[in-house]
């Protein structure tokens, strides 16, 4: 699954791959000095990690860290599901059900 993880105050997204995108974000938040939060989710594996992140290799910043432009804002919205309002019980559903590439709960 392709998962969007922004810190919880804005700035840059990262983009990228795992099974269980919520135990990831907990991987990331031990080494992270800020609050780092699930925004989306997508159906996918890596290939599609790797094209989103060709599509978007001129707002990147560092490695799998994009620039929050409106270009991806927009691409996230129309892709993904929006998951940073939801409980963790709600992410952990959605880590495990698809729909036509599409997340649902």
């Amino acid at each position: 699954m392709v998962y969007y993880i922004q810190a919880k105050d804005g700035g840059r997204i990262k983009i990228g791959y795992a099974e269980f995108p919520a135990s990831r974000l907990k991987r990331l938040q031990m080494g992270s000095p800020v609050e780092l939060i699930l925004i989306a989710v997508q159906e996918g594996n890596h290939l599609t990690e790797k094209m989103i992140h060709n599509e978007f290799r001129h707002s990147r910043a560092h490695f799998e860290w994009f620039e929050n432009t409106d270009e991806l804002a927009d691409y996230i919205k129309s892709n993904a599901i929006l998951v940073a309002d939801l409980n963790q019980e709600k992410v952990l559903k959605l880590e495990k059900r698809a729909d036509n590439g599409r997340i649902i709960y």
